[in-house]
């Protein structure tokens, strides 16, 4: 009853992402969200002494909290956009699943009885079929073309289609796949 939430987590993640087969990003976004919000603020304490108020008191935190890494960019710190509603949710997901392991482990013998926050889904613009034509008409370029085509046709985001290569296409099936994409590394 005397570990901290550091300790508990360190020895948590390992353990969950096994048990749950996480993939790599799986895994990539429960660490990222224990280092960057989660540990700093619950970090030294201890696990058993965190109360449903101390978890509010975080969540509100957390909904004051600037972005980090490219959305803050050459931007005025008035002007950095608060952290999304739904990374927001998923540190309130990450604390409570691991509390739920805590009591089972003994770490703490009371889970505390909270209200998982609100989560604002916002919707992503998408072209309509006459502005993916009005836009093919214009283009010269036969790869950008066929890029811009399969990215609209397969609906694939923006890595996926970058990543795209000759190895992508299976002419004797006449088929093709997503092997690969591109993400925006960070640091």
């Amino acid at each position: 009853m005397d570990k901290t939430c550091r300790e508990f987590f360190e020895k948590w993640l390992p353990f969950i992402a096994r048990k749950k087969r996480f993939s790599p990003n799986t895994y990539d976004s429960y660490r990222c969200n224990l280092d960057n919000h989660i540990l700093p603020y619950f970090g030294d304490q201890i696990m058993s002494a965190i109360t449903a108020e101390n978890i509010d008191q975080f969540l509100d935190h957390l909904s004051q909290k600037p972005c980090k890494g490219p959305k803050s960019f050459s931007r005025e710190p008035s002007e950095v956009p608060k952290l999304a509603s739904s990374t927001i949710k998923k540190c309130y997901m990450i604390l409570m699943s691991g509390y739920t392991t805590a009591q089972k482990w003994r770490y703490v013998k009371k889970i505390p009885e909270t209200i998982a926050p609100a989560e604002r889904n916002k919707r992503r613009k998408a072209w309509a079929s006459d502005q993916v034509y009005s836009v093919m008409q214009t283009i010269d370029n036969k790869v950008l073309h066929l890029a811009v085509h399969l990215a609209f046709v397969c609906s694939l985001r923006a890595g996926e289609t970058a990543g795209i290569d000759i190895s992508s296409i299976d002419f004797q099936d006449k088929s093709f796949w997503i092997k690969r994409q591109i993400q925006r590394g960070f640091g």
